[in-house]
């Protein structure tokens, strides 16, 4: 079928053979909706098939990058909340970088410093280089010398091959130019006029002005400068007293609750402890009262036996009984010389009294303190009721 349009013919470009349509094409808007030299084909016979071609081809891609719009535009509008949370919270999370300015100068200083010392360390190489090779420089002058030698001894055979009309106009040329040399060094520099002067006060004057616009800009930048610093150590200063008075109420509040829940365990531990006294005197008493009602004579007449027994070791200052028929506080002495593993510890006839039974065998062991030990110890012995005696 025929590829003719509806409209009317796109004109032909300029410079372009009639039959063909290539001069139509140009390059379309990037991923916008214009279509430059888009448009309908419109072909004759005489159309070349490539251009025809090319047209419908980019108008296929018209259409690709209209249809691949429009989803994007479907695609943000679906997203749109997503995008403007997303902002937010890129918004919100950011942080202003801040420049340390003494550590920034310091490592400026640092890497002048550094260049000062290598260039002073190559400056002091080639003295020394100089020092111990003193023919050094004289070779180098040789070599300069034969240097210059050869290439004037190239251009001169290069003269010589060229043709002599070129050497006669070099000679008046230099001829030329000695002659204004001459005439520069004979001539005295002529007086400056009072407008050149005018002209050179005026330059004078404004370099002047200049630099003191400069030296001013610098100085109000340095003040500038000053004032930041000065300005962020305060805020600094003021941020770290701020911290600190935080810490602090915070340890201050941490510390008056444990100490509140301290004292509210103790309470709760001596009341706990109160309560199960009253609760064990309450029991003893109940017991001893059903005790009572189940007495026979004699475990009565035994009870009250052992209480005026007890009250007389009392008038008597003597406590509880223990091993080998003694009391608590009694008065006693070494039977004998008492030793352990071997080694005398107290002698025989020393002085004591009975502390109790003992911790370790209260059957049949009697805690005494002696009023001195032969070995020089302190505290109580663990004594048999062989080695004693009442004193």
């Amino acid at each position: 079928g025929s590829l003719r349009g509806r409209h009317s013919r796109v004109p032909r470009a300029e410079g372009r053979a009639p039959g063909s349509m290539a001069g139509q094409l140009h390059p379309p808007a990037m991923g916008g909706r214009t279509a430059w030299g888009v448009s309908e084909v419109h072909s004759r016979p005489t159309d070349d098939p490539t251009d025809l071609l090319k047209i419908q081809q980019a108008q296929k891609e018209f259409a690709a990058r209209e249809q691949q719009r429009l989803n994007r535009l479907k695609e943000m509008d679906r997203s749109a909340e997503d995008i403007l949370e997303a902002r937010r919270q890129r918004k919100a999370s950011f942080e202003l970088t801040k420049i340390n300015v003494e550590e920034f100068k310091k490592k400026q200083a640092d890497a002048l410093r550094r260049l000062q010392e290598a260039k002073e360390k190559r400056r002091l190489e080639k003295k020394q280089k100089k020092k111990d090779n003193p023919d050094h420089k004289k070779a180098k002058k040789v070599k300069k010398k034969k240097k210059k030698k050869k290439e004037s001894s190239s251009s001169s055979s290069e003269s010589e091959s060229s043709s002599s009309s070129s050497s006669s106009e070099s000679e008046a040329v230099k001829k030329r130019e000695d002659k204004k040399r001459k005439a520069e060094i004979e001539e005295p520099p002529k007086p400056k006029s009072k407008a050149e002067e005018a002209v050179e006060a005026e330059a004078k004057r404004r370099a002047e002005e200049i630099k003191a616009k400069e030296k001013e800009i610098k100085r109000k930048a340095k003040e500038q400068l000053a004032l930041w610093e000065a300005e962020q150590k305060r805020k600094e200063a003021e941020a770290e007293a701020k911290r600190q008075m935080e810490a602090k109420k915070k340890a201050d509040e941490a510390e008056a609750k444990r100490q509140a829940e301290a004292r509210r365990k103790a309470e709760e531990a001596d009341s706990k402890r109160q309560a199960d006294a009253a609760e064990a005197a309450r029991k003893k008493a109940e017991a001893d009262a059903r005790r009572e009602l189940f007495q026979t004579g004699a475990t009565r007449r035994a009870q009250e036996a052992a209480s005026r027994r007890k009250a007389e070791l009392a008038e008597r200052g003597l406590g509880n009984p223990v091993a080998g028929g003694y009391y608590e506080k009694q008065r006693v002495m070494a039977a004998r010389d008492i030793t352990v593993k071997g080694n005398l510890v107290v002698k025989a006839g020393t002085p004591g009294i009975i502390v109790g039974p003992s911790e370790t065998d209260p059957a049949q062991r009697i805690a005494v303190a002696f009023t001195m030990r032969a070995d020089g110890g302190e505290g109580n012995l663990n004594c048999v009721p062989k080695e004693l005696k009442k004193g």
